[in-house]
């Protein structure tokens, strides 16, 4: 589930989030940026770069045509080559609202290859938090790197995510996947692609391309993931160009990459557990409980299978100790999943296969499509920020961490593609206001990074988000710093409650597949537990319908009601009694999907606890009934009174027996 493959894809979003997460910002010395411009050949020192609008490839939605345009600008695909042909860099340009004359924003997003276009759908049919927040502070810039989305050059696209090609950790798979990378790279150097050219430098100054083509003087630069390492590119080739930085999530050099970052989520976890009331208590130490969870994968690995063969090996998945670490490295990345930690390890540790199944089918890499630039993510990757600089001391945790999940992959991928770090890829030196943002939960680029990288931020602002995760910036007090840190350029000391609001954790939980495997039953064509289920809650729906409504009918027309006693009574609690414990159930799984559908397998939150009471008093108010009938079957009554109330009493036992059986209490 989380399995090599999977972990490893994890870790792909993780590695590869790494390669550009990595990038800090400003760290210590950087070389004079001379060197950088000496790079570019003559001829091209002087180039003018031209935007040329185009249809865009989605519908304008609620912007409409007048805030929304598309084009390309078309730059050098290899600034060191004085006969290097031009590419078309995809650019979608998002207007504000109002034109209040602030400055623009430029997205970078990460990967890297990941494509900032993707994210343009949503936004103008006001589908996220960037149009209200974000976009009301001026244009905002999406550009597609050089590579990826709908930007040339297209290459390496089909070469999927490391999951593919096995474990996904340094060895045989990344060296698999290393191998793959390198043809698809020499056959698209023998068509005529620079593939050398694609990297964090030739990105960076596609950046200022970009800008001086849409005849800006000036934007805020905001870094995601990759994203921040590339942004501190930007910030060295165009200063002046940059009004301001934002880098959300940013990693440093020097890092000691997933165990440290993972020892220090899981720290940062188990704090706010430990001071919520009854966290602790259900669920012991997380630190301790994630090593249990290792551990017991390590000595008795699990096989899941039917997975998608595009992202796992065969479609199957050994998930081992190595895997189920990097599983949970992986859950970290997000948000929704964090309030269900400690109840997925507790799953994790009971061998809950249909959760590990949703989980691999929820967090294998799926984000790497032909949309993605394979070709930028290796070339960035392995020019840049992880590769080769990771010395820093672990503590005693990450170092047991380090024991379990590995070595760096991207070392054997990029000894395969025969690539080194650039020397000259070095964090910037800046006065411009800058804005990092973190999440307390991050497990690949911890607040615990900061002091490797500040030297260079002149002005830097930094919050330390306690409920979010990698990615801070995607989630509602993280928009709300971004808005208002663009606008004033400066942040006041509590600009949103959320910073000072620690994560709270899920303590009422019950364990248990049985509605998803109701659920699954349903869906997969063996509907009939589910048909019995929702018939008795129909009778007795029917009963609490039929008994007042006959009983206001004889009101009515001044009938004698016929003599039961309190059978009446007895069944309409029955059936009181039953549909509200079903709906308690309903209620409970509206809860866990609300805060994680992945959680569903594993079992439910919210209202559950009373589903079981209240279904045996539904059993008990039928039995009452039943034997109140028996008793009083001499007594003058309508046969299908009796009839109607002995089923009613009967489908209320039932309903509690089906809902035990089945485990739904």
């Amino acid at each position: 589930m989380i399995g090599a493959p999977w972990a490893r894809a994890a870790c792909s979003a993780a590695l590869l989030l790494l390669i550009g997460l990595t990038a800090a910002p400003h760290a210590g010395a950087a070389p004079d940026n001379a060197a950088l411009f000496e790079r570019i050949d003559p001829a091209w020192r002087d180039f003018e770069p031209v935007w040329r609008q185009e249809a865009c490839p989605f519908d304008p939605g609620k912007l409409g045509p007048d805030r929304l345009a598309c084009g390309r600008v078309f730059v050098p695909e290899d600034r060191r080559d004085p006969d290097s042909r031009l590419i078309g860099l995809f650019v979608v340009h998002l207007k504000a609202r109002l034109d209040h004359g602030r400055a623009p924003t430029v997205y970078l997003s990460g990967g890297p290859g990941s494509p900032a276009s993707r994210r343009a759908p949503a936004i103008v049919e006001q589908r996220t938090w960037i149009t209200p927040t974000i976009l009301a502070q001026g244009d905002l810039i999406l550009p597609d790197q050089r590579g990826s989305g709908y930007s040339q050059a297209r290459f390496c696209r089909d070469v999927g995510p490391p999951s593919r090609y096995g474990r996904f950790g340094a060895g045989p798979g990344a060296r698999a996947y290393g191998a793959a990378l390198r043809a698809c790279r020499e056959a698209a150097r023998r068509a005529g692609v620079a593939v050398d050219a694609y990297t964090s430098w030739d990105n960076a100054l596609d950046m200022r391309d970009i800008r001086r083509a849409l005849g800006f003087e000036q934007w805020n630069v905001w870094g995601v993931s990759y994203g921040g390492e590339l942004a501190h590119m930007v910030a060295r080739t165009d200063r002046a160009g940059v009004r301001a930085l934002v880098l959300d999530s940013p990693a440093a050099p020097g890092w000691g990459g997933y165990p440290e970052g993972f020892a220090e989520s899981l720290e940062a976890l188990n704090t706010a557990c430990i001071a919520q009331p009854g966290c602790a208590a259900r669920y012991g130490d997380l630190r301790a409980a994630a090593r249990r969870v290792a551990e017991v994968y390590a000595a008795e690995p699990m096989v899941l299978d039917g997975l998608d063969p595009r992202h796992a090996q065969n479609g199957a998945l050994v998930v081992d100790g190595p895997t189920a670490a990097f599983a949970m490295f992986q859950m970290l990345y997000y948000r929704s999943l964090l309030p269900a930690f400690p109840a997925m390890l507790e799953a994790f540790e009971r061998r809950d296969r249909a959760l590990m199944q949703a989980l691999a089918d929820r967090l294998i890499d799926q984000g790497v499509d032909d949309m993605t630039g394979s070709g930028l993510r290796a070339g960035a990757a392995c020019t840049g920020w992880p590769v080769g600089r990771a010395g820093a001391d672990l503590s005693t945790e990450a170092e047991a961490w380090r024991a379990v999940m590995g070595a760096n992959p991207w070392k054997d991928i990029c000894a395969a593609l025969g690539l080194e770090p650039d020397p000259l890829h070095t964090p910037a030196r800046t006065d411009a206001p800058t804005l990092v943002i973190f999440g307390a939960a991050d497990p690949i680029t911890p607040p615990g990074s900061l002091s490797r990288f500040d030297a260079g931020l002149a002005q830097a602002q930094v919050k330390i988000l306690p409920r979010a995760s990698h990615g801070a910036s995607q989630y509602g007090c993280g928009a709300v710093l971004i808005a208002v840190f663009l606008r004033d350029g400066a942040l006041a000391e509590e600009t949103c409650a959320e910073t000072g609001r620690p994560q709270t954790f899920i303590t009422q939980f019950r364990p248990g597949g049985g509605p998803y495997r109701l659920y699954g039953a349903a869906t997969g064509g063996s509907p009939e537990a589910a048909f019995v289920i929702a018939g008795l809650a129909a009778l007795l729906t029917a009963a609490l319908i039929a008994f007042p409504g006959s009983a206001l009918f004889r009101r009515i027309k001044g009938a004698k009601a016929a003599e039961l006693g309190r059978v009446r009574v007895l069944v309409c609690a029955a059936a009181v009694f039953g549909l509200a414990g079903l709906g308690a159930l309903v209620a409970a799984m509206s809860a866990t999907l609300q805060t994680s559908r992945v959680l569903v397998p594993a079992g439910l939150t919210g209202p559950w606890a009373w589903t079981g009471p209240l279904w045996i008093l539904a059993a008990a108010f039928g039995a009452a009934a039943l034997i109140q009938l028996v008793r009083t079957r001499k007594r003058r009554a309508p046969f299908g009174t009796r009839l109607g109330a002995a089923v009613t009493a009967s489908a209320a036992i039932a309903l509690a027996a089906a809902g035990f059986a089945l485990d739904l209490a």
